[in-house]
């Protein structure tokens, strides 16, 4: 199979939750299909990091992440029922970037990690796709907006409403959806029992944490 996988950071190294996750799943999946990976690269690293995913992918595309776009269009989608999060992270040349992409290739399948980069084909048709939400960030923001007792916990509580909606309305464009653990995909379940949603956790290499045969 032909994927293309759309990560919001780029998978190496993967010192971090998201990167750990998307790095695992190209490196294994690339053992038995053709991975194009498509990530933001906020840093020189990143770009250098390019040669090695070439080990795995046969091919890499990034795009850089301009922080100062990002606020300003955040600040001006502000009042827009959509998660700022959407807004923080859309990019017109990323969506250049990925419609390129399935215009050039046949695809057999889309992976998007976290509905940052799931927007980018929300509206595409044809192709399996799979969006891997990782966890709900609808339920992270309830729960941090009971932890604040600041006022900016009301911002919070809106970002929470806008995202809670958001979440099951994008995963309703998708075949399938992925979440690390139980009681996430049982929160968006709550919220649309119709939701196609299946568990995959984190995992731990064996390889590196391996036990000191003294």
């Amino acid at each position: 199979m032909r994927i293309l996988f759309l990560s919001l950071r780029c998978p190496y190294p993967p010192h971090r939750g998201d990167r750990i996750r998307s790095y695992h799943f190209i490196k294994q999946l690339s053992k038995r299909h053709d991975i194009t990976s498509v990530f933001f690269a906020e840093s020189d690293s990143d770009i250098e990091a390019v040669e090695y995913l070439q080990r795995f992918c046969e091919r890499v595309e990034w795009v850089r992440f301009s922080p100062s776009f990002a606020s300003i269009n955040t600040a001006i989608h502000c009042l827009s029922p959509n998660p700022l999060q959407v807004h923080y992270w859309y990019s017109p040349q990323m969506q250049r970037k990925i419609n390129q992409l399935l215009a050039e290739v046949d695809y057999d399948l889309i992976h998007a990690q976290l509905f940052r980069m799931g927007q980018y084909v929300k509206k595409t048709c044809g192709i399996m796709k799979v969006l891997d939400l990782c966890d709900s960030l609808a339920l992270n923001l309830s729960r941090r907006a009971e932890l604040d007792c600041t006022p900016k916990r009301y911002l919070v509580k809106l970002e929470e409403k806008r995202v809670r909606r958001y979440e099951v309305e994008i995963m309703k464009s998708f075949d399938r959806g992925t979440v690390v653990a139980n009681f996430d995909r049982d929160y968006l379940l709550n919220q649309d029992k119709n939701l196609n949603l299946s568990v995959v956790p984190m995992g731990v290499d064996l390889k590196y944490f391996t036990p000191c045969q003294d």
